[in-house]
């Protein structure tokens, strides 16, 4: 069970009748409860700091708007302490590059995983909207990012992907989506997506093609309040994990690792009053493999989250 905390402090100002000036402060804390203290180590507290400058010098197009965000993260675990500084540039949401510095406060200890290492990621997004007949509205969206990362990690890793000690990871990631909308009714809203992300790396270990399609349904109650339910299907094709046979040995044409998920989830907006909100949000997520080696059966696994949000505006 994780239960959090958080203040989000919000305010916008205008500096003159074209500029304006957000600044935002977020502190949340967070407490992970499991069997024996088992997940003591995850507790947390982070704070987010965000500046927007935003310039509309023409009424009817869209303002400019310069961003940076700091995220100082601090678990119980030094291991996971991290900052990550985000400085982003925007033309309304037609076209968007984000630049991500983040850095952990150990960075020479030789780490296990990837999560655990900096990075530095370049990311532009693109993105369209039409309409289509009277009620039918079309969203396009391609983004293309670059990540580099560190080289701090330990000699297991290095060896199951295959990169030399001191050899970065660099990554290419072309991320798109097409959505249509229709408006059955004033209350009810009907979208129907696809989703793909391609990743193409110096290390095979990490290239990978997933696919998403998934329908969802939102109906309005009343003001602030409403329900929505997504359906999806997910899946991901691995083009350098062969699978090994039943001694570990990957004989020719032996085919890559696959992953399918269906995913269900429901989630309920309830005001109470202009002040207090209610949000209860429900997930259920099965993970399918193809590969046969048992210490890899945890791939195959049905897993559910449930989340409450009390949440006061004053």
């Amino acid at each position: 069970m994780i239960n959090r905390f958080g203040v989000n402090l919000l305010g916008d100002l205008p500096v003159t009748d074209k500029l304006r000036l957000k600044l935002q402060y977020a502190p949340q804390v967070e407490n992970y409860t499991g069997a024996d203290g088992k997940l003591n180590e995850f507790d947390a507290f982070s704070d987010v700091v965000l500046t927007e400058l935003s310039f509309q010098p023409v009424a009817n197009l869209p303002p400019l708007v310069t961003s940076h965000q700091l995220q100082r993260f601090v678990r119980t675990s030094n291991v996971y302490n991290n900052i990550d500084r985000q400085l982003g540039l925007r033309f309304g949401r037609v076209l968007e590059y984000n630049l991500r510095l983040h850095r952990f406060d150990d960075e020479d200890t030789r780490r296990e995983d990837f999560l655990l290492v900096g990075s530095t990621n370049h990311k532009m997004t693109g993105r369209l909207q039409f309409g289509i007949l009277k009620q039918i509205l079309g969203k396009l969206e391609y983004g293309i990012e670059h990540s580099n990362y560190q080289t701090n990690l330990n000699n297991l890793i290095l060896g199951i992907t295959g990169l030399d000690d001191d050899e970065r990871r660099k990554d290419w990631r072309h991320i798109s989506s097409a959505k249509l909308i229709q408006v059955a009714m004033d209350r009810l809203v009907f979208q129907e997506e696809i989703n793909l992300f391609l990743n193409r790396s110096n290390v095979d270990f990490f290239n990978f093609v997933s696919t998403e399609v998934a329908a969802s349904s939102f109906y309005r109650l009343e003001t602030g309040r409403w329900i929505r339910l997504r359906f999806s299907r997910l899946w991901v094709q691995f083009e350098g994990r062969q699978i090994p046979d039943e001694i570990g040995n990957i004989p020719e044409n032996a085919p890559n690792r696959r992953d399918t998920q269906i995913g269900a989830n429901v989630q309920l907006n309830w005001e109470f009053n202009p002040y207090l909100t209610l949000n209860a949000d429900y997930q259920v997520t099965q993970n399918r493999t193809n590969e046969i080696d048992p210490l890899l059966d945890f791939l195959n696994y049905t897993h559910t989250i449930a989340t409450v949000t009390l949440r006061g505006q004053y």
